[in-house]
């Protein structure tokens, strides 16, 4: 479930509803990682030079997926919502 005016990744080919997407103002982002592995190592590179950071404002386990969506849902998480095994 994404929230309207939320935002979707995929690494592969979802099944959509673009009228959906459309209606509840959401970004659909593709992205695509070649089998190479060129472009991953780059990122991994960008990584670990401190130039790609996301802001974890809370890590939950996985009996906890409720309660992260709803975190989430409420629009109040301050951060990515991260669930662990």
């Amino acid at each position: 479930h994404v929230r309207d005016d939320g935002h979707l990744a995929a690494i592969a080919t979802p099944e959509l509803d673009v009228d959906r997407l459309i209606d509840a103002n959401q970004t659909f982002h593709g992205v695509l990682i070649r089998d190479n592995g060129q472009r991953l190592r780059q990122l991994g590179a960008r990584y670990n030079q401190g130039q790609l950071r996301a802001h974890v404002a809370h890590v939950l386990p996985l009996e906890q997926a409720a309660q992260a969506h709803e975190l989430v849902d409420s629009g109040e998480a301050g951060g990515k919502v991260v669930l662990t095994p």
